[in-house]
């Protein structure tokens, strides 16, 4: 899902279980080289990582300093548990093979998890990196998304085509499904708390 949009010199870096998708179909219609099928196709991966985008942009002769670079973050917990529902709904994992608690403790979840700048080391000019929370999304969608296309530099644009995008929804699927293991998420989040 990364993007590198040459017109508006900007770089989306896909993180994952972060509202990424939901960005990533956002720019979509701006253009560029996009990569949505792969973790390995190349030039560019799906979920990229910016050492690698710089790399590919000076193999190509751009500056990667003239590019903007975008992430999103989440709150761990649900984050966390928003892999494990991935990885139960696509039968990744089968929900008595691992619990939710073991699979965090194990390290099942993906490793730039714990640290954004995993994702984003290799960017100097911290100026043009824009990390956006995905509760800014959730609570705030229109006003963070002018924000961020102001900052782009992309002055046209419709947001109210951008609220119809309609997206997979685990949440309804695993919460009839699994119940019981929904119940034990809602119980992490009191403790955590």
């Amino acid at each position: 899902m990364t993007i590198i949009n040459f017109q508006y010199k900007f770089v989306f870096l896909s993180n994952k279980k972060c509202a990424s998708t939901l960005l990533h179909e956002i720019f979509k219609p701006y253009g560029g080289l996009i990569s949505d099928t792969s973790i390995f196709t190349r030039p560019i991966g799906k979920h990229d990582i910016a050492l690698e985008v710089k790399a590919y942009l000076k193999e190509q002769g751009y500056d990667y300093r003239e590019f903007k670079f975008l992430t999103t973050i989440r709150e761990p917990i649900d984050r966390i548990f928003s892999a494990y529902k991935y990885e139960i709904i696509n039968e990744y994992i089968l929900p008595n093979e691992i619990t939710l608690f073991d699979y965090y403790v194990k390290g099942r979840y993906y490793r730039h998890f714990d640290d954004i700048n995993y994702l984003t080391n290799g960017i100097d000019d911290k100026t043009k990196l824009k990390i956006i929370n995905c509760d800014d999304l959730k609570y705030n969608f229109i006003t963070k998304m002018e924000e961020i296309f102001t900052w782009l530099g992309i002055e046209k644009y419709n947001i109210y085509n951008f609220i119809n995008i309609k997206l997979n929804n685990t949440d309804d699927i695993f919460t009839k499904k699994y119940p019981e293991l929904y119940l034990e998420f809602e119980k992490i989040k009191i403790i955590k708390k």
